[in-house]
């Protein structure tokens, strides 16, 4: 794609991330907080409003193994792996990352673990790795009481909406019984309506 097509708007943004980016790849000659704040701002980047021209920069495999080995270097700051895992998450979703083992085994690592576990949830079962994960419904049904609660089951409604025509048959009773204290909670009729036919839907 021609530079010279780029809207003044998006070329000041892919000249942040791509300096973003370069900064990072020096993140071994700096403090755990300086790391912590570019993660923190690059993690905004993927989620921010989508372009065909940041496609190059998302699609990096090369830079998404420096936020792996980030992430292993320092495993026990939650903060920081939250916002890797929104990262790598994201440029896979949006931007198709090329989605490797290595990304795989790293949100299969953090799949229960206190304060990743949830926002791992938001990407994991569309990992392509994740057909020959055992349990695969029991740990879609264990979502739902993931915390912070409101990402938890939004994130399980998400997925059985999603993969509805996948959910086994002992499921279903389950996750009708959740949108149907969804229509108890309902502030609308709007609302209340909606959840009651996704109750019907997953009662039959």
């Amino acid at each position: 794609m021609s530079l010279n097509k780029i809207s003044t708007k998006i070329k000041r943004k892919l000249d942040n991330i791509n300096n973003l980016k370069t900064k990072l790849l020096s993140w071994r000659d700096l403090s755990e907080e300086e790391t912590f704040k570019l993660i923190k701002e690059f993690e905004k980047t993927p989620r921010d409003e989508g372009s065909s021209f940041y496609h190059e920069v998302f699609t990096d495999s090369k830079f998404a193994q420096v936020l792996l080995d980030i992430s292993v270097k320092y495993k026990l700051n939650t903060k920081m792996n939250v916002y890797i895992i929104s990262s790598l998450g994201n440029m896979m979703s949006r931007y198709k990352l090329k989605e490797t083992k290595n990304i795989y085994e790293y949100f299969l690592g953090n799949l229960h673990e206190k304060g990743l576990s949830v926002y791992v949830s938001l990407f994991f079962t569309d990992l392509k790795y994740f057909v020959n994960y055992p349990d695969k419904w029991s740990y879609v049904m264990s979502i739902k009481d993931m915390k912070p609660k409101k990402i938890g089951e939004s994130s399980f409604q998400t997925i059985v909406l999603n993969k509805k025509d996948e959910l086994p048959v002992e499921y279903k009773k389950n996750v009708a019984e959740f949108f149907r204290d969804k229509v108890k909670i309902a502030n609308s009729e709007g609302g209340k309506n909606y959840y009651l036919e996704l109750v019907e839907e997953f009662s039959n």
